[in-house]
C-alpha cells in the first residue's frame, strides 16, 4: 500500500507528510472513503462512512453477466462487514452493471442494510441487464426503487445532502444520460460523473442550479478518461484538486492524454486504476495545517497489485 497526503484549499493543492500516531488513526476513523476498484474495462465505486455504504456501478467487460467480478466485490463487502445502504447505477451500460446481480445473490442478510434504495435514471435497461440485475432487484423486498429525473437531494451527513442530477440525452447513438452525484462531507466535496460527453457537461454548466453543484475537490473523470468528456469548460467549473479514472489499456476505456493535459492546467493530481490499481480516497473533511499551509486533508491510497482486475 502506498499513501499520498494532500492539503486542498481554494487556491492550491499541497502534498505533505503523513500524520502520525493517533492523529492518523483519528483521521481515518472519522473519514469518508471513496474506493475505486480496479475492474479493468468497466467501473465499480464504493462510497462509505460509518453510517452509509453506497455502491456506484459495478461491472466490467461487455458481457451479459460478470460473475467473477461480482463474487470478488461481494467477498470484499462481507469480509469488511459492509452493508450496502444505496445502489446507484450511473447509467445503463453493461460494463458498469453486469456484476450487480451476482453481488446481490443469496444469502443477502449480511450484505444489505434495512431499506436499501436503488436509484435509476428512468431509461429502459438493456435486455441482458433486465434479465440479470433488474430481475434480482425486483425479487428483493429490502430494496426500494427511486427515479432520478432531473434533480434529487437525499439526506446524507448531518444537515448535508447528496445531490444527484441528470439532463438531456446527447451523443453517441443510442443516446443515454448519466447520473452525476455531488457528495459533500464536512468541508470536503466529491463529484461522480458516470459516462458523459462534453455536450452533456455543457448542459449542466448552462443550468444555474446544476452548475452550482459542479465544484468539487475530487472528480471522478468521466467515461474512463475519453477525450470526448471532461472538457476544459467543465473543468474550469469543477476545479478539481484530485481526479481519478477507472481505466485500462483498451481504446474504449483509456485515460487519454488530452484529458491529462486539461487537468494539468489546474494542477490536478491524477490517479487511474490502470497505473495505480485500486484507489482509496479518504478525508475527514476538516481543515489541517502543515508548515504554514492550510486546507482540507486528503489521503490517496493505492494498492498494487489490486484484487479486482478479473
Amino acid at each position: 500500500m502506498i499513501s499520498d497526503f494532500f492539503l486542498v484549499n481554494n487556491e492550491s493543492i499541497f502534498q505533505i507528510k503523513s500524520p502520525v500516531g493517533t492523529a492518523l488513526e483519528d483521521f481515518r476513523r472519522n473519514s469518508i472513503e471513496m474506493i475505486m476498484f480496479n475492474v479493468g474495462e468497466g467501473e465499480a465505486i464504493l462510497v462509505k462512512t460509518r453510517e452509509r455504504a453506497i455502491l456506484v456501478d459495478g461491472g466490467a467487460e461487455v458481457k451479459k453477466q460478470n460473475t467473477e467480478l461480482g463474487l470478488a466485490i461481494r467477498k470484499f463487502l462481507l469480509d469488511n462487514n459492509i452493508k450496502l445502504t444505496d445502489i446507484v447505477p450511473s447509467h445503463n451500460h453493461v460494463d458498469h452493471l453486469n456484476a450487480v446481480s451476482t453481488i446481490l445473490q443469496n444469502p443477502i442478510d449480511d450484505l444489505l442494510a434495512d431499506n436499501v434504495v436503488f436509484y435509476h435514471n428512468g431509461e429502459v435497461m438493456p435486455k441482458g441487464i433486465q434479465e440479470t440485475m433488474m430481475s434480482r432487484i425486483n425479487q428483493l423486498d429490502q430494496i426500494r426503487k427511486q427515479h432520478v429525473s432531473e434533480f434529487l437531494e437525499i439526506d446524507w451527513f448531518g444537515q448535508q445532502k447528496i445531490t444527484m442530477f441528470t439532463g438531456g440525452r446527447f451523443k453517441p447513438r443510442p443516446a443515454y444520460k448519466s447520473i452525476f452525484m455531488h457528495i459533500p462531507f464536512r468541508g470536503a466535496t466529491f463529484l461522480l460523473t458516470g459516462d458523459a460527453y462534453i455536450r452533456y457537461e455543457e448542459e449542466f454548466i448552462e443550468d444555474d442550479r446544476k452548475r452550482s453543484f459542479l465544484a468539487a475537490d475530487v472528480l471522478k473523470i468521466t467515461h474512463h478518461g475519453s477525450e470526448d468528456g471532461t472538457g476544459k469548460e467543465f473543468l474550469d467549473h469543477v476545479r478539481p484538486a484530485i481526479a481519478v479514472s477507472s481505466s485500462t489499456a483498451d481504446p474504449h476505456h483509456r485515460l487519454e492524454q488530452k484529458v491529462k493535459d486539461r487537468l494539468a492546467l489546474h494542477g490536478t493530481a491524477i490517479f487511474d486504476t490502470h497505473v495505480n490499481d485500486n484507489i482509496i480516497i479518504r478525508t475527514d473533511g476538516y481543515e489541517w495545517e502543515s508548515d504554514g499551509d492550510f486546507g482540507i486533508l486528503y489521503e490517496v491510497e493505492t494498492a498494487n497489485p489490486g484484487i479486482f482486475n478479473i
